[in-house]
């Protein structure tokens, strides 16, 4: 069984910490560390994501890519990553919705960014515990 952790945290002038936040998630699964060449459109990876059951999900790509969900022609989901800042979800913790919103069998990456990158992906099921 897999285990996450997000950290989360905020300090103000002279590191001052105003927040910091550790959540741990058990279960769910993982897209390990893929090289997306540049000039790529959709490459295929295997991904088994149980939306009724999902409460993390973390993406993170090292140059700017598109990321697609379940299909590259009618994409369920369309989340464009920018190049090394983190997508984090997690419920509860977050203000938003989650940028998936349905089971996920598979995923497609396109890579326009002028040079090869990395892309990768936990995702967790159950509960979130500080």
């Amino acid at each position: 069984m897999a285990t996450h952790v997000h950290s989360r945290g905020f300090t103000r002038g002279l590191g001052a910490v105003v927040s910091d936040e550790t959540l741990t998630i058990q279960g769910g699964g993982e897209v390990e560390q893929i090289t997306i060449a540049d000039g790529v459109t959709d490459q295929e990876a295997a991904c088994g994501i149980d939306f009724s059951q999902l409460t993390s999900l973390y993406i993170l790509a090292s140059v700017a890519m598109t990321l697609e969900t379940n299909s590259s022609s009618a994409a369920t989901n369309t989340i464009v990553l920018k190049a090394g800042i983190a997508y984090r979800w997690t419920s509860p913790g977050s203000y938003d919705t989650c940028k998936i919103t349905a089971d996920v069998t598979k995923i497609f990456l396109t890579n326009a960014s002028g040079g090869s990158g990395t892309f990768e992906m936990y995702w967790g099921y159950g509960d979130v515990t500080p």
